[in-house]
């Protein structure tokens, strides 16, 4: 028969057991990292920027699917050259056209700009990325897999 010292022991090692094993479970999520840093977004963002011929602006809405980022929507002001004109599930709400895209990527390439004032919108807040990367340095946007240690950690930092 186990005393009550053995027993609290015990569960006192289960829990440890277990709390480390919920910490070490690896998660999808979406990164986004540049030469001094890197911000998590979870789930879904916006990419907002100043289109540079146009001067209008444009957003684009991914979400994150697995291990791989989906372009699910485009919003843009005017037709350029290259933007498809027929493409299914395109309305105009606001002022914009919104385009349906679908379209999967393994990663995104962003050339940061104060020009075009490339910003990331994470769950209605704006990140002007602009503002505390240089001009012209790339930021990678991807999945990464991480542990809920790490998470909760870059969350407190």
């Amino acid at each position: 028969m186990m005393s009550n010292l053995s027993r609290q022991r015990f569960r006192s090692a289960i829990f440890i057991v277990l709390l480390c094993f919920i910490l070490s479970i690896r998660v999808p999520v979406i990164v986004i990292q540049w030469e001094d840093g890197k911000e998590l977004l979870f789930d879904s963002f916006q990419l907002k920027w100043i289109h540079s011929v146009e001067k209008e602006e444009w957003i684009e809405l991914y979400e994150r699917e697995g291990d791989e980022l989906v372009l699910k929507k485009t919003y843009f002001k005017t037709f350029g050259a290259g933007i498809p004109y027929d493409e299914k599930g395109t309305t105009v709400k606001d002022g914009y056209v919104v385009m349906d895209i679908d379209h999967t990527y393994d990663e995104l390439l962003l050339t940061i700009s104060e020009n075009v004032k490339t910003t990331i919108v994470l769950m209605e807040k704006e990140i002007p990325l602009y503002k505390f990367i240089e001009s012209y340095e790339t930021a990678t946007v991807s999945v990464h897999r991480l542990s809920v240690f790490t998470i909760m950690w870059e969350g407190l930092n």
